[in-house]
This record gives C-alpha cells, structure tokens and sequence, in this order.
C-alpha cells in the first residue's frame, strides 16, 4: 500500500483473536509510514505501554478481552494515543464516546476500509 501522510506512525494492536491481529499486523506492514511496535490479547499487559511519553500513536483496540474491556482500556489511554475500534458493533462505541475522538474499523473490513481510516486518523 502506497505512503497516505507523512511521517511515521507507531501502531499497537490490542484484540482477544490472534487472526485479526495478524490481519491488522499484515496491514500496517503494508502501508508505509507505519509501524507496528507490538500487540497483545490482554489490555492489563498492554497498558503499562501507554503510561507516559513513550505511547505508541496509535492502537487498534478490540472489545471483548480477558481482563479488562476495550471501551475500559481506550477511556485509560484516550489522552495518549489515537484510538481506533475494531468492532462488529460501532454503534456502542459511539455511544461510549460520542465526545471523544476516535475511528472505528467495522469487522470485517478489508485494505480499503483500513486506509480510508489511517487516512482520518493522520489528518
């Protein structure tokens, strides 16, 4: 996939299924400008990542994990990163943060849907 903005992003991918995961991973090395810094199934692993400066700008948040909920772990780290949802059910995510910034990939969403939304995210 071809550059969409300049300079780079730093990704994190947070998902209880290790198939989107590998979707999102397969991605985000495809497209030029970012780059993938790492991923979990478990937010409680993952968030210590997004305490202070050295937050990955973005991270694609799942929504049902062991542990902890992915609208639980984005309101923990939405002044850090930009968030983006990977969800079959948006409509919750809007009504969780209909005041806050955030993109949302409705599963299953394929390369299109994907860099129409790194596209707003880096705008």
């Amino acid at each position: 996939m071809a550059a969409i903005f300049r300079g780079e992003l730093t990704c994190y991918i947070l998902d209880s299924e290790n198939y989107v995961i590998g979707q999102i991973a397969e991605m985000v090395d495809d497209t030029e400008g970012l780059r993938l810094v790492g991923s979990s199934t478990t937010p409680l692993e993952a968030l210590p990542l997004f305490q202070g400066a050295g937050a990955p700008d973005l991270v694609f948040v799942g929504m049902y994990m062991n542990g902890m909920h992915g609208l639980d772990f984005a309101q923990a780290v939405k002044t850090l990163t930009r968030i983006v949802f990977t969800t079959a059910l948006p409509w919750k995510v809007k009504e969780t943060f209909q005041d806050d910034p955030f993109e949302y990939l409705p599963k299953p969403f394929g390369d299109v849907a994907f860099l129409k939304c790194i596209q707003r995210v880096s705008s």
